[in-house]
């Protein structure tokens, strides 16, 4: 089987998502504790 290149961008593009969703995530809970830190 060969390698979709497309695929691949794709399987990427979801796995940044899915880490920029992360991040949104720990930020709401850390924010949600402590909003005072929050600029």
């Amino acid at each position: 089987m060969k390698a979709h290149p497309k695929n691949t961008q794709l399987r990427s593009m979801l796995d940044d998502w899915a880490d920029i969703a992360n991040g949104f995530e720990q930020e709401r809970t850390m924010h949600s504790k402590s909003p005072s830190t929050s600029p």
